[in-house]
């Protein structure tokens, strides 16, 4: 699900297994992964930023999210989108 880009069904899925499954940490990271993603689509690049973070303290090893970190650039163009310059 994550691979053909469908974000929300992969955080319910995820969710659902965590349910089952609390103590797994890959797929805790992976929900935070989805999440990330869900937020960047909607333009929430700080927010999503935490996520993929929160995922790499899950799994360290999370493919998935460290190609996902947002740059500082886009970070910076937050700023200057809030701040209007």
């Amino acid at each position: 699900l994550l691979q053909s880009k469908d974000y929300d069904a992969a955080r319910r899925l995820f969710a659902r297994i965590l349910e089952r499954e609390p103590r797994n940490r890959n797929v805790r990271a992976l929900y935070h992964v989805a999440y990330g993603q869900t937020l960047l689509a909607r333009e929430l690049a700080v927010e999503a930023q935490t996520q993929f973070e929160v995922a790499l303290k899950h799994d360290p090893e999370c493919w998935y999210a460290k190609p996902q970190k947002v740059t500082r650039a886009r970070r910076v163009s937050l700023f200057k989108r809030i701040l209007g310059r």
